[in-house]
């Protein structure tokens, strides 16, 4: 009898039973039937080599050999399906991405700086929405609705943005309740009070308006 090429893919039980298994996964039902646990299967995974059917002609011409030839077909056609497991070994192996485990991922995310607040922008816009803009209600003006007039946005650091700056650090601070604003308030109220000093020593810097203006928002000044 001459080896099909093919091997059986059915359980173990129904091989021993030697009758037609319906490959049924986990279990074959027609072991469920019999009343008896399912063996499993040999090999999950079968392979064929590519070039088995071109030796299939030399195989089916040897019907008429003695016993010992169709031995050696039979152990030939047993080997052949090992063949492309050596083959996979030999190929190179693609590169694979591997998911991070979730302390990595966490580690990787620890490196990743917030982004940093800035107090100043944030005390400003309280300000101005809070006292500079006019009012969404009735659409009157803020009490220092002034006060834009004065900056200038060629210079940083003047007697009145600095001013400005401190005093909207101290009415966010009254509001959020956030300590940094309070010692940036007080920081720059203490470089106003130096400016200022600078400043009232000249007449004509005495009567200047950015002077008056500035003397204005340190009168609503209160820690």
């Amino acid at each position: 009898m001459v080896f099909p090429g093919r091997f059986s893919s059915g359980c173990l039980r129904c091989r021993q039973r030697k009758v037609k298994c319906d490959e049924g996964k986990p279990t074959c039902r027609r072991c469920y039937n019999y009343g008896k646990p399912c063996l499993g299967y040999t090999d999950e995974f079968q392979f064929r080599h590519s070039a088995q059917k071109s030796k299939s002609p030399n195989i089916t011409t040897n019907t008429d050999t003695s016993t010992p030839k169709t031995t050696d077909t039979l152990s030939v056609a047993t080997t052949s399906p090992r063949t492309p497991e050596k083959a996979k070994d030999k190929a190179p192996a693609k590169p694979t991405k591997r998911i991070p485990e979730p302390s990595t991922r966490r580690r990787s995310l620890g490196i990743i700086r917030q982004p940093v607040q800035s107090y100043d922008d944030m005390s400003l816009c309280y300000f101005v929405r809070r006292f500079v803009s006019p009012d969404e209600g009735d659409g009157f003006p803020g009490h220092f609705s002034f006060l834009p007039s004065f900056f200038d946005h060629h210079k940083d650091g003047g007697l009145v943005e600095t001013a400005t700056l401190s005093v909207a650090q101290l009415a966010a601070f009254n509001h959020l309740g956030n300590e940094e604003l309070r010692t940036r308030s007080l920081r720059n109220y203490g470089r106003v009070i130096k400016g200022l000093q600078q400043s009232i020593q000249s007449d004509a810097q005495a009567l200047d308006d950015s002077v008056i203006a500035t003397i204005l928002l340190l009168c609503t000044y209160k820690v």
